[in-house]
Order: C-alpha cells, then sequence, then structure tokens
C-alpha cells in the first residue's frame, strides 16, 4: 500500500545549459523517440496488480500497523562541486568515497570518450585519465568490481549501432583492456548491477532481457526475462536481491516495482509494489533497506523511496534541480545524485547535489 505525503518545497538549485552545434537528438533521435512514446501513452496504466505485495514492521521496528516512512520532511540537497564537465546518459559507479562516471553526452562531444572521479573527502571532481581512451559512447552501464579494483563498461549507444565491447578499466594502472569474450546482448538504456564478482544486465529499448557475465569464468548467461519489455529503468540491489522500478514501456511508462532473487535467479511472481506514478530515466541509490529514487523523464524533480522490508513506496518532496538521465549513489552517508540533462537536447548538467543522511537522522 502507498501512502503521499504532502510537504513544502524548498530552495532550487543552479542550471548549467550549454549549446552543441550539433544535438543528441539530432545524431540518434533517442529522445524524440522517448518524448513520443512518452506523449503517446501518458495516460496509459501498466497493469501492475493491485497495491504492494505486503506489509512488515515500521521503520522503527514496531509490531502492529504499516511502514512507517525514513523521512516526514522535505529533502534538504545542498550544491557541492561542480563535474567538470556537464554531461548525461552517462555510466556511473560507487565505492567508498568516490563516485566514477565515464562517457555520456557532453559539451565536448555527443559521444565523450572521457572519466572523470568525485570524492566527497574534498569535494572535489578530478579527471581520470586513462589509456587507452575508452569508446565514445553514451546511455551505457558501469560498476564497480570489487575483485581487483575495477570498473566494467558495457553497452550504450555508438555514433553508428550498439556497443558489444565490454571495457575493464584498472583504476590503480588507469589502463583499459577489452574482455576477449564479446556482449552477446548488447543493448543501451538499459542498467546493470554487480553482485559477487558477476554483472548482470536488465532490459534496454522493448527488451525484457536480463543477462548475467561471470568475470571468473569469462561467460555470458541469459537469465529469465523481465516482466515487461522496458528501458531506462531505475535498479538497485540489496542483499541477494535486485529491485527495478519503473522504466519506458511500449505503452508509457510503468509502475512497478520488481524482485529478482540473485540465489535462485527467479523473479517474484507477481510485483511486490508500484510507485505513486510511472517513471523512467531515474537513478536509484541504497541506503541500508531503503532505496532511494531521483529524477524522471516528465517530472524531473520527482523523488521517492522504497522500504525493500516493509514493500512500502512513498513519494517524497525536495529541493533537488530537476533532472533525467543522471546519476546517483550513497557515499559517506550521504545521497548524491550528480549530472543529467533538462531536455532533449541541448542541456547538460554539471552540478551534484547532496542529502546527509546521517545528519538527518534517517535510518537505515
Amino acid at each position: 500500500m502507498s501512502w503521499r505525503i504532502s510537504q513544502l518545497v524548498v530552495g532550487v538549485g543552479l542550471v548549467v545549459v550549454v549549446a552543441l552545434p550539433l544535438s543528441c537528438s539530432e545524431v540518434l533521435g533517442l529522445g524524440d523517440l522517448h518524448a513520443r512514446s512518452q506523449s503517446d501513452a501518458a495516460a496509459a496504466d501498466d497493469g501492475a496488480t493491485g497495491d504492494d505485495a505486503g506489509g512488515g514492521d515500521d521503520a522503527a521496528g514496531g509490531d502492529a500497523g504499516p511502514p512507517m516512512p525514513p523521512l516526514t520532511r522535505p529533502v534538504a540537497f545542498v550544491p557541492k562541486g561542480s563535474m567538470i564537465e556537464g554531461r548525461y546518459g552517462f555510466g556511473y559507479a560507487v565505492n567508498g568515497n568516490t563516485i566514477y562516471v565515464a562517457n555520456g553526452a557532453g559539451t565536448a562531444s555527443s559521444f565523450l570518450t572521457s572519466m572523470e572521479q568525485y570524492s566527497s573527502t574534498d569535494n572535489t571532481w578530478r579527471s581520470l585519465v586513462v589509456t587507452p581512451a575508452l569508446i565514445g559512447k553514451r546511455y551505457g552501464n558501469m560498476v564497480y568490481g570489487s575483485m581487483g579494483n575495477k570498473l566494467y563498461l558495457l553497452n550504450g549507444a555508438l555514433q553508428s549501432g550498439t556497443n558489444a565491447a565490454v571495457e575493464v578499466v584498472d583504476i590503480g594502472a588507469k589502463t583499459v583492456t577489452v574482455l576477449g569474450a564479446p556482449n552477446p546482448y548488447p543493448a543501451y538504456f538499459a542498467s546493470a548491477i554487480y553482485y559477487q564478482n558477476k554483472i548482470y544486465v536488465f532490459g534496454g529499448i522493448n527488451s525484457a532481457r536480463v543477462s548475467e557475465y561471470d568475470i571468473a569464468r569469462a561467460t555470458w548467461t541469459a537469465m529469465p526475462d523481465m516482466h515487461e519489455a522496458k528501458s531506462s529503468m531505475a535498479v538497485a540491489v540489496v542483499a541477494d536481491t535486485v529491485y527495478t522500478f519503473g522504466g519506458l514501456t511500449s505503452s508509457g511508462t510503468s509502475k512497478r516495482i520488481d524482485a529478482f532473487n540473485l540465489g535462485t535467479k527467479t523473479w517474484n511472481p507477481q510485483p511486490i509494489g508500484q510507485m505513486a506514478d510511472g517513471a523512467s530515466a531515474f537513478s536509484a541509490a541504497v541506503y541500508g533497506r531503503y532505496i532511494w529514487l531521483a529524477g524522471d523523464y516528465n517530472n524531473l524533480t520527482r523523488t521517492g523511496v522504497y522500504d525493500t522490508q516493509g514493500q512500502a513506496y512513498w513519494p517524497l518532496t525536495s529541493n533537488l534541480e530537476g533532472r533525467r538521465h543522471a546519476g546517483a549513489g550513497v557515499i559517506s552517508g550521504s545521497w548524491f545524485v550528480f549530472g543529467g540533462t533538462q531536455a532533449t537536447s541541448g542541456s547538460y548538467l554539471g552540478t551534484t547535489f547532496a542529502f546527509d543522511f546521517v545528519a538527518a537522522g534517517v535510518a537505515q
């Protein structure tokens, strides 16, 4: 069951808008494709059945009543250091106190080859120069592999076609190698997570496909399909379960929240919940049992939170600068949201915002 929290939105962030001579939508037409799909089915329902699938103890650990939201006041984001280059549709990953971003569309190119890293220790973004340069792409994925301190980059739209290569960045050596076994299921607007030395990829344009890459064995394996074909969804892993939120389907934006068990490699047969509204092109970040969601293709300032134990979703209000196709993660006890765009072309955000869970007393 879902509850809506009515609060006052406070503050407005800074906007960085830079024009390119050649827009991303002119190169691939992807922004227009997305906009048409959204407009054609704005009132469509994705067919999720009922409210969420169950209850649980409340956030404070009580035995009775519905679960309670972890935050009952507006989320007050504060600005942090800006990225070196505004960009959207990039791959990103988080490890320790560091955020990594790669590729995307930016002010220098519609298919960037550059990388940046952010340290919460000194609130600074820096270039991460690797050799050789990355393949230029956007709407790809990046995950951090805890074994070997490496970043894995895969998928994404090229200037012509879809990227099937898997690039491995050795963070310490600052070198790039390409895996010998290319991705047999390349996609863009897909989502990816890392779990126990394996990479899982979900969806893509009109795709319900799920695939697993075993890093140690260098093998790709098809997993059970999602319940609906979709792209631009938010995905997060908590414990041994992957949670997928929303996404763009052929009939509009989905409200569904689904769960994939990484131990049994099976989907829950029914949605475990649904969001108040359909959403796509947004990002997820994990803090304890809660998954925090930011942005949307249409409702740029949209934020929400999902309780994986109580299986409940709540919309939030915040002062976050609106964005789509951005990145997000939790480092140093704070929820960071960075980069993105506010238009189908010509908008490249380099701003970074953070909300301190610890200072706000938010439970995990």
